[in-house]
């Protein structure tokens, strides 16, 4: 015996190109959805995205400025060291110039005081004579 398969009438007519209310509940559910989406839980997350790029910003603008900041603090501090180098070198010539002339006087006292040991010597001799 052959098998004959019955299909029903309905299914038969039933074109799936054609909405079903199936489709159509599903279709509203879809709209309230994306109604309740765009209207309560995007607006929120946008605002704290827009919230989140603003302090970015802010933080990348506060960087530029430190580092603006520190590249004048360098220069400074640079300039400062070439000043007292410099200082320090006309000190060190200062402190030469004065050991020079603290030398040449003690020597020329030295030598005075040579002069009139000697000169003493003489009368000294002189007196034993």
């Amino acid at each position: 015996m052959a098998h004959v398969d019955v299909v029903p009438m309905a299914e038969k007519t039933n074109n799936f190109l054609v909405p079903n209310g199936t489709f159509i509940v599903e279709l509203i559910a879809f709209a309230i959805i994306f109604y309740i989406l765009a209207k309560y839980v995007v607006p929120p997350i946008n605002k704290a995205m827009t919230a989140r790029q603003e302090a970015i910003r802010n933080q990348f603008k506060e960087l530029d400025d430190a580092r603006g900041r520190a590249s004048e603090a360098e220069a400074e501090f640079k300039s400062q060291i070439a000043d007292a180098r410099h200082e320090a070198a006309r000190i060190r010539e200062e402190a030469r110039e004065q050991g020079a002339q603290i030398v040449a006087d003690m020597r020329a006292q030295a030598q005075a005081e040579a002069a009139r040991i000697v000169e003493h010597a003489h009368t000294q001799i002189e007196a034993d004579r």
